[in-house]
């Protein structure tokens, strides 16, 4: 399955063996557990696109989000959360914005949450057939109608989204070493303390790494004046 669906099911197992067990569940080490099995098992996956913005989201919500409710409140931590943490790297994956986005994530994210266990009960009902199947396959046809629609909706035929020059890798670093770690509670804590020079070093390994990986990067396609792609006989 998509790296996505391997994550969401895996994270779903191990809450159901927390309240089992009656241990505590966390979301971002479960997040965590989930990415490091998957990287050990395909290190390439670090590369996969569906792979970066699933986990991405995820470190989003439990992180981002978590901060901003406060503030914001629970559906605008969620809202302004998530697109604070996917936009700069779709922008960098698909060279384009959209502030529809904004918009679109709660009532994804809900449809999202009603399609998976409608989804994993007809996959198991398939083997069988009958009843159980075409009803649950159905409803989740339905609800993947449902978050088709409301896409097209929000998308408006392309007037809130808005083509974009992918940014640099140093920049992606930069953003989002200071989001996270900004956000997280060790980082809320050193800001309020007014620990200087805590936060410089932080700052400074950001910059450090950001520049390793942006030098590591380079392709030199930047300098190739036209790129010429041969497809056979396309």
């Amino acid at each position: 399955f998509s790296p996505s669906v391997v994550r969401t099911v895996s994270m779903i197992f191990l809450h159901r063996a927390a309240e089992h067990f009656h241990r505590r569940y966390d979301l971002l080490s479960a997040g965590c557990v989930t990415m490091t099995i998957a990287l050990f098992r395909n290190p390439f996956l670090l590369f996969h696109a569906g792979f970066q913005l699933s986990y991405l989201a995820l470190f989003s919500i439990a992180i981002v989000c978590d901060a901003l409710k406060k503030s914001c409140g629970s559906t605008g931590a969620m809202l302004l959360g998530i697109q604070l943490g996917l936009a700069p790297l779709s922008a960098y994956l698909f060279n384009t914005f959209s502030l529809g986005a904004f918009f679109a994530n709660l009532p994804i994210v809900f449809l999202a949450g009603l399609i998976l266990p409608v989804g994993l009960v007809a996959f198991a009902a398939s083997f069988q057939g009958g009843f159980l199947f075409a009803v649950s396959a159905k409803t989740a046809a339905l609800f993947c109608e449902m978050m088709t629609e409301v896409n097209r909706i929000i998308y408006a035929g392309g007037r809130f989204c808005f083509d974009t020059v992918s940014p640099e890798i140093l920049f992606l670093v930069l953003y989002y070493g200071i989001l996270f770690g900004a956000c997280s509670e060790i980082g809320r804590i050193r800001i309020r303390q007014k620990n200087r020079k805590c936060v410089s070093c932080f700052l400074l390994s950001c910059l450090l790494v950001g520049t390793a990986l942006q030098y590591a990067a380079e392709d030199g396609f930047r300098k190739a004046p036209i790129v010429f792609v041969d497809v056979g006989q396309g």
